[in-house]
């Protein structure tokens, strides 16, 4: 995949998760060379941080609260973060994450 991929609009596919997330640091996504976009919101009380690291904490990584607004990641602006793996840890247990994905369908 590459940027002309994007800007002559192949096909895409959505792809919509919702992970019940604990105080243990789980895979969200595997690595996926064809997503180009990403959407995590979350829809608990308390905060879920998410990165790239499997050994995530409370305070290292991205937050996503409620009273923030979703955090998107596109492949024309934030790059080859977009298609790497992500991963999610919890300020507490029972909080819950959406993802949306993004990808380009094959030919």
């Amino acid at each position: 995949m590459c940027m002309e991929d994007i800007r002559i609009a192949r096909k895409t596919r959505f792809k919509s998760y919702d992970f019940d997330v604990g105080t243990a640091t789980q895979l969200l996504l595997p690595v996926n060379p064809k997503r180009f976009a990403l959407v995590f919101g979350n829809s608990s009380a308390g905060t879920i941080t998410i990165g790239q690291n499997s050994t995530l904490v409370l305070g290292r990584g991205i937050a996503c609260t409620t009273t923030s607004p979703p955090i998107i990641f596109r492949l024309t602006l934030e790059g080859d973060l977009v298609r790497a793996q992500w991963y999610a840890f919890g300020s507490g247990a029972g909080l819950r994450i959406s993802v949306y994905e993004v990808e380009l369908m094959d030919e």
